[in-house]
Formats: structure tokens, C-alpha cells, sequence
């Protein structure tokens, strides 16, 4: 379990990170060999103890450093967003403890106010899922939801409140629980088991790009939308611009992919990604703007309207 406790104040220029790799059931050096005389593998974990005093509190952790081979579940990135140190410290602490019985692997950050999540989400670094209080100063959960849904497309969110009467408007952004302060001990963890579910169950499909130097795995709901210039089909997505030489036809045979639609010969939208279809043109979730051919708007408007009921 990787643990990023990112506790930053709101005058400091400089963050304090803690970094820990937490491993259940080690509690002291140990070198464990397997596998045959010709091809053994060593497997070594090494514990260290340390305490941090950050934002008016001390974080302390043991933590085992592993090297080796080891197969575990899929890292899930948490972000937990609370104004109150008290309770961001709790929050994160039920869920490193809960997901270490567990054995999952984590990667989590904390934060006291939203825009520095913001600022994250700007540079490309989104999560699997955020825990939000929705009282705060400056930009609200609220607020913060409804940003972090048009720049990433399938987060969980669970919102800790210390107030049932914000729990339905919550919902309206494909809210995971609502969770009052007073039954966090109780409900958090019975929430992360339901969602660990749910991700080790979510398909993700892949196109993969290959030439004579690189191999590039593009996930399907990364890309934005393509297009075609001369030989080459261009790949936009949340990793930046990619290139394939094959034609859009070919490309989009090999997608196989309903969530794919021609809106012009040229370009192909990602319909996961479309917020909006206007005056003949899709607005995707990058902002990007795209016009939508006149043979094809009809096509394109009913291929919108189809998906969105599908999601709701």
C-alpha cells in the first residue's frame, strides 16, 4: 500500500509529502527465496519507523519497503479533500487502515482546500476516487465535483458531510455515498469494500500503437477524438497527441467500438467525452470544439442523445 499524505497549508510554498509502503503481516527484515536452484528469486522487505509533525498534528507510520516480485490488485489513486484537519486526518486514516486488511494497493493524497486538487487535476493527474466534504471555504464540494466530472470521466466520489440536506443535490454528479460525518467509522469502510468491487470489475479496453521504436496502450476512455492528416490518424487524448499511419477507416474498424462516431469524413468523437452538441458542432470534455458535417449532424445528434439516456 502507497500512501502520499499531502497535507499542505495554505500559506506554505512548499508541501510536506509522506511516502510509506505499508505491507501487511511483516514486522521485521526478512529475505524469502523461491522457485528452483537455476532460477531463484529473492523477495526482501525492509521496515522503518518515522513520526512527521505537519499542520498541527504528528503522522507516524511503520512501513515496509518490498523488492521483488509480488502480484496484487491494481493500485487505486485517493484523493481526500477536507478544510477540517481533524477530520481529513481520520478520514485518511480509516481508509489506510481498512484498505490494508484488504490488501489493496493505494496511492493517497490529502488536501485542505480545492483548488490545490485543482491544480492537479490541470496537470493531467486525475484519481479512481475522491472523498469530499462538501463545506469548505472558497470552492465547495460542490463546486469541486462538477469540476473534477468535466475533466475526468469516471471517478467515484463519495461526499462526507456533517449535513444530510446537501446529500441530493450531491447525486446529480453520479455520486458513489454520501456519508454523514457522525457514521463515518461505520459506513467508509463498508463503501470501499462495495468500491473495490466495482473497480476490479471495470472493463478497460485498449488501442494499441506500434511502429519500429515504440509501443503505445491508449485506453479507450482517454481518448477525446481522432482525426486524419494525409497518411497519418491522430489520436488526441488526456496523455497528449498520438500518431498512427493507417487510414481513420481502418483505425475505426479496429476500435470496434460503439462509443465512436464519424461526425465528419475526417474526424471521429468519442462519445464518452461530449458535453455538449450545438449549432452544429460537439463540445468534448477537453473544451475542444468540433464541427459536425451536415450529412452527418442527424447521425451524430441521435448517437448523443441514445448515449446519454444509456448513462442515466
Amino acid at each position: 500500500m502507497y500512501i502520499d499524505l499531502s497535507l499542505k497549508s495554505q500559506n506554505s510554498s512548499l508541501n510536506d509529502i509522506i511516502k510509506c509502503t505499508v505491507r501487511q503481516g511483516q514486522d521485521e527484515v526478512s529475505r524469502k527465496k523461491t522457485g528452483s536452484q537455476s532460477n531463484r528469486r529473492s523477495e526482501i522487505v525492509r521496515k522503518e519507523t518515522f513520526r512527521a509533525n505537519y499542520a498541527g498534528f504528528v503522522v507516524k507510520f511503520s512501513y515496509y519497503t518490498h523488492f521483488g516480485e509480488r502480484k496484487e490488485a491494481a493500485c487505486i489513486r485517493i484523493a481526500v479533500i477536507d478544510d477540517d484537519k481533524i477530520c481529513l486526518r481520520e478520514t485518511a486514516a480509516i481508509v489506510a487502515e481498512h484498505l490494508k486488511k484488504s490488501g489493496q494497493e493505494c496511492e493517497m493524497k490529502c488536501y485542505r482546500r480545492s483548488r490545490e486538487l485543482l491544480w492537479e487535476l490541470e496537470d493531467g493527474n486525475g484519481f479512481d476516487l475522491y472523498l469530499i466534504d462538501v463545506e469548505m471555504p472558497g470552492i465547495n464540494g460542490l463546486e469541486l465535483a462538477q469540476q473534477i466530472r468535466l475533466s475526468h470521466l469516471n471517478p467515484y466520489l463519495i461526499f462526507i458531510s456533517s449535513h444530510i440536506e446537501y446529500s441530493i443535490e450531491c447525486f446529480e454528479y453520479q455520486t458513489f455515498r454520501y456519508i454523514l460525518k457522525s457514521e463515518v467509522r461505520e459506513k467508509l469502510p463498508k463503501a470501499l469494500d462495495a468500491l473495490q468491487m466495482q473497480i476490479q470489475q471495470r472493463e478497460h479496453r485498449y488501442y494499441v500503437i506500434e511502429n519500429q521504436t515504440r509501443v503505445v496502450s491508449l485506453d479507450y476512455e482517454d481518448i477525446y477524438y481522432l482525426n486524419v492528416q494525409g497518411k497519418y490518424t491522430y489520436f488526441y487524448t488526456r496523455r497528449g497527441m498520438f500518431r498512427e499511419r493507417l487510414s481513420l477507416a481502418s483505425v475505426y474498424e479496429k476500435l470496434q467500438s460503439d462509443e465512436f462516431i464519424y461526425v465528419d469524413k475526417g474526424t471521429v468523437v468519442n462519445l464518452s467525452h461530449v458535453l455538449e452538441l450545438d449549432n452544429r458542432s460537439v463540445l468534448l470534455r477537453d473544451r475542444t470544439a468540433i464541427q459536425v458535417s451536415g450529412p452527418q449532424f442527424r447521425n451524430v445528434k441521435r448517437a448523443v442523445s441514445d448515449y446519454w439516456r444509456r448513462q442515466l
